[in-house]
């Protein structure tokens, strides 16, 4: 019973560290000033313009400009809980954001 107890823990993880754009786990997580984050790739293809867009997620307006998205800084808790899955469930590794 333990087993499945941490199978729904680790479920658990893995959502929380999805990207809401390519559904995948994170690749490259970079974080808005709304706290919602994304792969950074996710955003490059979401945002075509040099103006800010809003968030999929709560809406803000929070994504900047194309030329910005670089600068948004790495979410590092999302970076450490990506590896921790990848050491639990080795399947994981390579499936990530292909946007």
């Amino acid at each position: 019973m333990a087993e499945s107890s941490s199978k729904i823990q680790l479920d658990d993880v893995k959502e929380t560290i999805t990207c809401s754009i390519c559904l995948q786990l994170f690749t490259d997580p970079r974080g808005l000033s709304c706290s919602h984050t994304f792969c950074l790739v996710c955003l490059k293809g979401f945002q075509s313009s040099n103006s800010k867009k809003e968030c999929p997620v709560c809406r803000a307006k929070t994504i900047p400009g194309k030329s910005e998205l670089d600068k948004l800084p790495e979410n590092k808790l999302a970076v450490d809980l990506v590896k921790l899955v990848h050491q639990y469930e080795p399947s994981t590794v390579g499936k990530s954001c292909k946007v």
